[in-house]
Parts: C-alpha cells; structure tokens; sequence
C-alpha cells in the first residue's frame, strides 16, 4: 500500500517536532527527575530534610540540569530511533532473508563482539570502578533479553510489525515505573496507553495471521522497557557514558556467546558457521555491532543522563516509524489500511504522551 510511508511519515514528523523544538517551553524537559520529586525536595531543604526526601527516590541524584535549551541529548536520542529503525531490516534479512546463514544466538553474540571491540578502549577498570560495571551488568542482562527476544521474532515476523509490537515499551516504562518505583501514572499516560494497546490489536490483526514471534516481540518490549528504567536509575552512578556503554557490552556479550555456545553445538560448530558466513553478512554484523549497538549505546546513556527514562521512551518510540519506512523500501513490506492506522494510533499515542511538562507521565509517589 503506497500510502502507508507517507501517512507514517507525516506522523513521524509531527511527533519528531514535538520532541525536537525548543525545550525551553517544556516544564523540565531537560532535568533527569521529574519536576514534582525535584519540587519535593525544593521543599524538603527548606525544612532541613533533604537526605530524607532523597532517599525516598529510588533513582540516585544525578548531574545539575542540563540547560534547558541544550538540544545536544535530545538530537542524539532522535538519532537512536533513526538508526534503531533500520535493524529491524537488516536482522530480519540476516535470520530470515537474503542473508540468512547464522542462528538469532549466533548474530547476537557476532553483534555484541563487535560492540564489545568498538568500545573496548572505554573499558572500565574491574578494580576501580565498580559501580560502572555493576550498572553495566544490569544493563548488560536487560539488553541480552531483548536483542533475544527480537531476533527470535523476526524468524516468522514481519520487520515492520515487530517494529512497532518492540516499541510498546513506551507504555510500558511508566507502568513498571509505577509497579517498581511506586511512581503514580498521570490520567495522560493511562489515555495515551489505551490508544497505543488499541493501535497494537490493529496492526497486529493486520498482514500475516499472528504468530509466536508476535509474542517475542512483547517480550522484546518488555525487556526495552525495563533496560530504559535501568538506565535511568544507574546511569549517574557510572563513571561516564562510553565506560557504562562498554561495560554493558562486554557482559552482554559473555550472555550471548553462553547462549550461542548452547544452542549452536559449541565453539568449534559456531566458528565454523561464522567462517562460512559470506561477506555481505559478515557486513550485516559489523553494521549491527558498530552502529545500532555501539554507538547508539554511547548516545543513549549520554542523551538519559539528562532525560528522564518516561520522556526518552517517546523519543524512541519514533523507531518503527522510521522501521517501517526501512522496511517498506528495502523489504517492500506494506501494511493493510488497518495496520497504518494502528501505526499511526501507536506514534501518535507516544506523541501526546510525551507532550506537556508537569510530570512527563509520571507522578513522583509522596513520602511516606
């Protein structure tokens, strides 16, 4: 259906405005708590009991806020999506395509040794810096369940749907937030969710009948979601963004070569495997460890040190408007009428829930 990429780029873009200009008018957009915690503990040290009111949030204080006209975090979130959005393509063509020759353990463990080696230079030190490598453990598990997950589903999936199953994590962030956190969800975010679960049933109910890999993909965004929460929570703690990126690699790595290992016979077989793998995707791999692994990793945990994980949510939620696009002109995948307006339903759903500042979604729970 030709209409489909105009309709989801035009959506695209409205949704992209709304992230992308001027952050001065958005109510703490810039800050790395929510606006009502920060005014809890405005008021807190008015009253002598800041360290109370900080331990009442289960996310460490962070850097000072970042200027609040500074667009540097947010361009490289909305890089992310951009290039995130294309993975979902060549994954598909490497597990289930034209590419097809490694196993969804085998590409992922090939992927994060890429990753690992791009970033390897940022290591930090075992000894010394402890709290980078157990936030990067964390992070490390969250992101090994998710790339799993992922190219599990893209084995019988459409790219574009798994796309936009992947990115319900932008409605699960605040609900974990508030099942783990004890963070109160705004009426909007309850809104928004309803119209994105709504767009879900649509685009899922359209293409192809529904398979496991649809399920895959939920697990996928659940995973996302919690790695975002994480990330929020662990990111200050860490030495500085490429040392916690590299950190998460190598232990996302050791997960999916044990996986790998596992499933593909051992060491001798997957070697072998690799070895025989022809050059285009070998290329595929360096592509998916270099770019959307390695450098989105850096840009991501730059980009949440100052934005909070429920507004970085719908920042990323952009990705499969840009996945679909990938996936319509390379794969010449198109939705139904129903599926684009599931689509639509699904970005324009992350759009109004990433408007208005206040408490980006997320009402911070009150003391005691």
């Amino acid at each position: 259906m030709r209409v489909a990429p105009i309709v989801l780029w035009a959506t695209f873009a409205a949704t992209a405005a709304f992230h992308i200009v001027p952050l001065g008018v958005r109510v703490g957009a810039a800050s790395s708590r929510s606006p009502r915690h920060a005014r809890r503990v405005a008021r807190a040290e008015a009253l002598g009991d800041a360290d109370d009111a900080q331990r009442d949030s289960p996310f460490p204080a962070s850097e000072p806020a970042a200027d609040e006209t500074d667009l540097r975090p947010w361009l490289a979130l909305n890089a992310c999506a951009l290039v995130w959005g294309s993975q979902h393509v060549v994954i598909k063509l490497a597990v289930d395509g034209d590419l097809a020759g490694l196993s969804p353990a085998l590409l992922n463990a090939a992927r994060f040794a890429v990753a690992a080696l791009a970033t390897a230079r940022f290591t930090p030190q075992p000894g010394t810096d402890r709290a980078t490598w157990q936030a990067g453990a964390q992070l490390g598990l969250w992101t090994f369940l998710g790339f799993a997950c992922q190219s599990i589903a893209l084995l019988s999936t459409p790219a574009s749907r798994s796309a936009f199953l992947l990115y319900l994590n932008v409605k699960l962030v605040p609900f974990f937030a508030r099942a783990l956190y004890g963070r109160e969800i705004a009426p909007r975010t309850w809104a928004s969710a309803v119209v994105a679960l709504t767009g879900t049933a649509l685009l899922a109910g359209s293409g192809p009948p529904l398979c496991a890999g649809d399920l895959w993909s939920v697990g996928a965004a659940a995973a996302s979601a919690m790695f975002i929460l994480t990330l929020d929570r662990t990111s200050a703690a860490a030495s500085s963004p490429a040392a916690l990126t590299a950190a998460a690699n190598w232990c996302t790595l050791a997960l999916c070569a044990c996986w790998a290992f596992c499933a593909d016979s051992g060491a001798g077989v997957a070697a072998a495997a690799v070895a025989a793998a022809p050059v285009t995707l070998l290329l595929a791999v360096a592509y998916l460890g270099a770019l959307p692994t390695a450098l989105c990793g850096y840009l991501q945990a730059y980009g949440q040190k100052t934005i909070p994980a429920e507004r970085a949510a719908f920042v990323y939620a952009l990705d499969p408007a840009w996945a679909a696009l990938w996936a319509f002109f390379i794969l010449g995948e198109a939705l139904t009428p129903a599926g684009v307006l599931g689509a639509v339903l699904v970005v324009g759903a992350a759009a109004v829930g990433g408007l208005g500042g206040g408490d980006d979604g997320v009402k911070a729970s009150s003391p005691g």
